[in-house]
């Protein structure tokens, strides 16, 4: 292979210079060399077009042996340095020295800090007239394609691009996404670091005048030819496309992103070969055009200009020093995960998208109804085949029913030459009488054998199909299912069963049903109809209903308006579907997609992306504007853009909906393994098969991506987005607490509440004591399985994104709670979708002329489908509340009766109510009594702040809701809309209403709920008052037992004062020693020595013991006589052993070292420091709380196994 580096060959392999290829290859494929310098990971350099290829990143030298002295400039040795080949790379001359390679950080950096990373140095193609990025870009994928010849397939690839080459290698990647033969370098490529590259171009760069400055500044062979600076021109069409394609497939890589702070010397002329020019100086890459301006892009400023912005330089160190750290763990974690077996999730085969089409219906009667017709498609078959074709296949769909379970009613006529009669291109007069006749007899059991044939269906284009009027008088919509397309029981396995009961949706596979020609709703010369023949048409197809009305299959020409809707709020999705509507309508959705109308109104909490993204709360409506959109957005490719702006109507809207307990514990369980993870492919097995949830797979697929997937919030998540973590309070949410399953399952009880003498904070406080004695503290939460949680419910704040494409389209967009027939009555409670079909299709109550209506009817039921349609009682939250805040009173009165009867004695404690056992008795009952009540009375009040914090979000979101239907509402009335929008208006008041009563609820409840606090903040006053009399009280009664007591101790010491010499005198003359007498002494003798003595000691005592002065002088003499000692002592220890004088100094240290140490400690409790407390506590693992689990166990094991 030429210009590419075998393996096993030297370090260094040379080229020709024209020909594309790696200059230098540093590490071989395992395998294929001699095994002490096998990589797993490639890392790809590539420089600026026609720029050496070791040059552009050693421009700027650091100084010798910096990698591998160990006593260099700040003292770093990574361990892999003797692994290493330390020889020197030299690079052809370009008029100039090259310092030597083996000091390039490219190199030796990245490899003393990851000796498992290949590097490789790519060197373009010489330059030609027509080299272009494309060629480049195509040059470099068949050399990494070969390079990589024998490696696993999952072997992970690092880009590293300096200035022009960054657009090279982007191109690459995203030519790699659209290419099947390059499409594994996509996938592999795991990041790619950007110096000073132009995403949106560069005037300096363009500039012809400049050519010669800016080959002199990036050592180019030789000037940028004119093809390649033309693609560099500033928002260029072209570039600004690659930069778009680029950041929608760029999610999954680690992006770096340095630029230039110091201005590039430049020289310009007027005349390229002139001698003379202005010499000034400018950056050559804007920050705003080398920023990709991507959620996971690392940005860092350099001090350095453009040419030497790639080698760092001595000054950037630290900067250098931080990026390679980061890409080794980058490398790292890429080796990781590449070891996985990629399991595709094939999401597009599994999501669902629903079409519901809505068409006149016209009968007898005076007005025309309109009928539904839905069918669901998956999300790939959707955007290959369209919405036309879907619904053109709905109408031809006609399920085959085997014997005589349902027989075919109508034979239709067979097709009609274009000139044909007939409105409908069937044949008038007896025909028709012919074909009601048989009808009749189908109806009335006179059957024929065989399968049903359907009429030819053809559905026009959108943009050829004639405009509806407006509406002028009311119609009711259909929900009468026509013939042939209401599956059987026999078959409903091939065709879903419905949800509602007159709901007539059928799901497609790959196959069609049998079809049968019937003529289009076209004039004779092939035009669409006009206003006139299209009223015709409704005459004559009523006269053929008079006898059938109902039961006629509709023509696509009288298709009113369709509904899309996607059950996930997926930005990637709504792109998709986008697209294909751009696509099959003609239509130019830039403007509606731009900056200032989807991109800017994405939310990602900046702390954590385990927190779910949202879109700001908004509605607009865009009006058909000639001024094409000067801020376009990636979500829409220039390719799809084409044709005119259509009038769109756009709805951010956030409404209330539920959750259960489990449901919100596995969601968190798949954002952290997606975490830890830290890319979503390679997928691993275990993911792709045990996890059942489809919800699951998507946040696995999709988190991350810019835009963000936004998942379902819980109502913490919406009231404080700014949180890192809501696991805590999500666990403490009210709605939970008063629903959640009963710990001992032989005990039922209405939503497990205690009765009413017994407070709620009774409850959690007895569980939490029960089941602190039975639960295992050291269960790890990631082992948790859902069948050991306490399932309930936990309110959420699920979005609806709406879009109206003129009058006749409708896109919503909202997620479906995940339940299953398992769960009993909470089986689809509240479900937003099947509230709006089922009005619109099951009790003709919904009115709706177009989509503009649709979407007010469906902003209705979103804010009222919770509140007011759900029919199980643990979601009748208002009540809910109500009961709890009831509960919580009637206690608090309780309590307030029985304090006021506490200080009434017990009859047993008034015989010997001052003794001392009965003190000691009362203070231990009392004290036990108060912590009882004083721990029930402040988990009241908890309850009752969560209650009232819970109600103030509920307020917020109610208020959030009202401003903006009420936004919606202005636009509704607004003088082009007002004929089309006469029912949404009426609907829109409709909400209104419901959300200014709503409001009213929450407030009242507030109000209760503030009283209720108050009352138990006066309590705890009135007890916090009594409890300080009776300690009062008790303080007095000891004091009068302690004044007792000093007086019998008082005269004990008396008497021990006056008879003590005494005692001691009668003792001396009483022994029986020679010195006496022999005779014994009388007691006048006896008398005359020791009373005097007696009475002198006594004085002395007396006045020492209550004599200030003589206290002063025996403390004098006291210290006088210590300080002799002390003086005495020092002496003494000039003359001890030096080892006996070490021993003192050294405990003379440990005792001053532990008086700093309790010095310190206090200054620490002085300087509290709350918040640094609270990060080192966020870094901790969160645990499910005790409450939440049951007390049976099993073996922990994650659901994850990881």
């Amino acid at each position: 292979m030429n210009g590419v580096k075998k393996p096993g060959q030297g370090s260094a392999f040379a080229e020709p210079i024209h020909v594309a290829g790696f200059a230098h290859i540093d590490g071989d494929l395992p395998g294929q060399g001699s095994g002490h310098n096998d990589t797993l990971v490639d890392v790809i350099a590539v420089p600026c077009p026609g720029a050496d290829p070791v040059r552009t990143w050693i421009c700027d030298p650091l100084p010798d042996d910096y990698f591998g002295n160990p006593a260099s400039t700040d003292g770093r040795r990574l361990p892999t340095v003797e692994k290493l080949v330390g020889d020197a790379l030299s690079s052809p001359a370009i008029d100039q020295h090259v310092p030597r390679a083996a000091q390039a950080w490219i190199k030796q950096g990245i490899r003393l800090s990851r000796d498992t990373a290949r590097i490789m140095l790519y060197r373009h193609a010489s330059l030609t007239d027509t080299t272009c990025l494309e060629d480049l870009a195509t040059d470099l994928l068949d050399k990494v394609l070969e390079s990589r010849q024998g490696t696993r397939r999952s072997r992970p690839i690092f880009f590293i691009a300096h200035s022009i080459g960054g657009l090279v290698a982007k191109l690459a990647i995203v030519r790699a996404s659209q290419t099947p033969k390059y499409r594994q370098i996509m996938y592999n490529c795991h990041g790619i670091t950007f110096f000073a590259t132009p995403h949106r171009g560069s005037s300096y760069l363009s500039m012809k005048s400049l050519r010669e400055s800016i080959r002199k500044l990036l050592h180019l062979r030789q000037p940028l030819p004119t093809s390649l600076t033309n693609e560099l021109r500033v928002n260029y069409g072209p570039l600004i496309t690659i930069h778009n394609e680029f950041v929608a497939i760029s999610s999954e890589l680690r992006i770096w992103t340095f630029y230039e702070t110091i201005e590039s010397p430049l020289s310009g002329n007027k005349n390229a070969s002139s001698a003379n020019g202005v010499q000034f100086g400018a950056p050559l890459v804007s920050i705003k055009s080398a920023l990709l301006d991507v959620r996971q892009e690392e940005v860092f400023s350099v001090d350095s200009d453009h040419g030497n912005l790639a080698s760092f330089g001595p000054s950037n160190t630290e900067t250098m020093h931080t990026f390679i750290k980061d890409l080794s763990r980058a490398i790292a974690h890429a080796e990781e995960i590449s070891q996985y077996v990629h399991t595709p999730l094939k999401l597009k085969e599994h999501v669902k998208v629903e079409l519901v089409g809505f068409y006149d219906d016209p009968g007898v009667e005076l007005e025309s109804t309109i009928r539904l017709y839905s069918t669901k498609y998956h999300l790939g078959d959707f955007l290959s085949k369209g919405p036309e074709k879907c619904l053109e296949e709905r109408l031809k769909q006609v399920p085959k029913r085997p014997g005589n379970s349902f027989h075919p009613r109508y034979q239709p006529p067979p097709r009609m030459p274009a000139g044909g009669s007939g409105a409908l291109g069937a044949r008038p007069g007896a025909e028709i009488w012919n074909n009601v006749q048989k009808m009749w007899t189908a109806a009335t059991g006179d059957s024929q054998q065989g399968g049903m044939k359907s009429p030819d269906i053809v559905v026009t284009d959108p943009s050829s199909r004639p405009q509806l009027s407006v509406h002028t008088g009311s119609r009711a919509v259909s929900g009468i299912p026509s013939p042939g397309l209401q599956p059987s029981t026999a078959f409903e396995g091939r065709y879903r069963g419905s949800r509602t009961m007159s709901e007539p949706s059928l799901q497609f596979g790959m196959h069609n049903n049998e079809t049968s020609p019937w003529s289009p709703a076209i004039d004779k010369d092939g035009s669409p109809l006009s206003g006139n023949q299209r009223a015709q048409f409704l005459s004559r197809a009523r006269a053929l209903q008079d006898l059938s009305t109902g039961f006629s299959r509709p023509h696509p020409a009288l298709r009113k308006f369709t509904w899309i809707h996607l059950p996930y709020t997926n930005p990637v999705w709504v792109k998709d579907i986008f697209n294909t509507l751009s696509k099959t309508h003609n239509l130019d959705f830039s403007r509606i997609f731009d900056k200032d109308n989807w991109l800017s109104k994405h939310n990602q909490g900046s702390q954590s992306q385990a927190q779910p993204a949202y879109v700001t709360p908004s509605c607009d409506y865009i009006a058909v504007s000639p001024v094409p959109s000067p801020r376009l957005s990636p979500s829409l490719t220039p390719q799809a853009a084409v044709g005119s702006t259509p009038n769109c109507f756009y709805l951010f809207l956030p409404y209330l909906h539920f959750d259960t307990y489990c449901n919100i514990v596995r969601r968190r369980k798949i954002i952290a393994a997606r975490m830890r993870h830290g890319r979503a492919s390679p997928v691993p097995p275990k993911v792709a098969e045990r996890t059942e949830s489809l919800e699951s797979r998507i946040i696995w697929k999709y988190l991350g991506h810019d835009p963000p997937m936004n998942w379902r919030r819980t109502l913490d998540q919406f009231g404080y987005p700014s949180l890192a973590d809501t696991n805590a309070r999500d666990d403490d949410q009210m709605l939970y607490k008063l629903t959640k399953e009963d710990p001992n399952p032989t005990v039922k009880k209405a939503r497990n509440w205690v009765p009413a003498r017994h407070s709620l904070s009774s409850k959690v406080s007895l569980i939490r004591e029960s089941e602190s004695e039975d639960d295992d503290s050291d269960t790890d939460s990631e082992a948790e399985e859902e069948t050991y949680l306490r399932d309930g419910k936990l309110l959420m704040v699920d979005q609806l994104w709406l879009w109206t494409i003129n009058t006749d389209t409708l896109t919503t967009f909202f997620p479906k709670r995940e339940s299953n027939p398992k769960e009993g009555t909470l089986f689809q409670q509240a479900d937003l979708r099947n509230s709006v079909y089922n009005e619109l299709n099951g009790d003709l109550t919904g009115r709706t002329e177009n989509a503009l209506d649709l979407a007010a009817f469906v902003a209705l039921h979103a804010v009222t489908v919770f509140l007011d349609k759900a029919s199980h009682p643990d979601l009748d939250i208002f009540p809910i509340f109500e009961e709890a805040i009831g509960l919580l009173a009637e206690r608090m009165t309780s309590n307030m009766k029985s304090f006021r009867t506490q200080t009434i004695g017990s009859p047993s404690d008034e015989d010997d109510e001052n003794s001392i056992s009965s003190i000691k008795k009362r203070h231990k009952r009392e004290l036990a009594q108060a912590e009882r009540e004083n721990r029930e009375n402040t988990s009241a009040l908890l309850e009752l702040r969560d209650m009232e914090d819970e109600l103030g979000t509920l307020q917020k979101l109610f208020k959030v809701q009202r401003k903006i239907i009420e936004d919606m509402r202005k636009i509704y009335k607004r003088e082009e809309l007002r004929g089309l929008t006469v029912n949404g208006v009426g609907y829109l008041d409709e909400a209104v209403k419901a959300l200014v009563l709503y409001q009213q609820q929450a407030t009242d409840m507030e109000k209760r709920v503030e009283t209720t606090r108050k009352d138990y903040e006066k309590m705890l006053e009135m007890a916090q008052r009594q409890a300080q009399v009776d300690e009062v009280r008790w303080s007095r009664l000891q004091t009068e037992l302690a004044s007792s007591q000093n007086l019998s101790v008082m005269i004990f010491t008396t008497f021990t004062v006056i008879f003590l010499p005494l005692s001691f005198f009668t003792s001396l003359f009483g022994m029986n020693i020679d010195e006496w007498d022999p005779e014994f002494p009388s007691l006048g003798e006896v008398a005359r020595i020791a009373l005097p003595c007696s009475i002198g000691l006594i004085i002395i005592s007396l006045l020492a013991a209550f004599s200030s002065r003589v206290q002063r002088l025996c403390k004098v003499t006291y210290e006088g006589t210590k300080s002799g000692i002390k003086g005495g002592l020092k002496y003494l220890g000039k003359l001890q052993p030096r080892p006996l004088k070490k021993r003192k100094r050294r405990r003379r240290m440990e005792r001053e070292e532990e008086r700093l140490r309790r010095m310190k400690e206090r200054e620490k409790d002085y300087s509290f420091d709350l918040w640094g407390l609270i990060k080192q506590q966020g870094t901790m693992e969160y645990q499910i709380p005790t409450l939440n689990r049951k007390r049976t166990r099993r073996s922990p094991q994650s659901h994850w196994g990881w």
